[in-house]
């Protein structure tokens, strides 16, 4: 997603709780004992989640991304 980004931290002890069917689109591996997250990440944080190390992090690069994901289905989605 543009804006968002995943990464692993240095807390990562290479445990592989990650990479246990939790990603959908198979993007982490664990290289050198560490988990390493390609390119395929589509940034759905369910390896954020997971991780009993807290080593995956979920960033937000534009700081209005939430607020513009919010009016984008506002737009799209009428819930009244």
């Amino acid at each position: 997603m543009p804006g968002v980004k995943v990464q692993v931290t240095e807390k990562c002890i290479g445990c592989g709780t990650c990479i246990k069917g939790v990603c959908f689109v198979n993007a982490i591996d664990l290289i050198n004992n560490k988990a390493f997250i390609s390119n395929e990440c589509r940034e759905y944080g369910r390896c954020v989640e997971i991780c009993p190390q807290k080593a995956i992090e979920i960033l937000f690069e534009d700081v209005n991304y939430v607020k513009k994901s919010i009016e984008e289905i506002d737009n799209i989605i009428d819930i009244a």
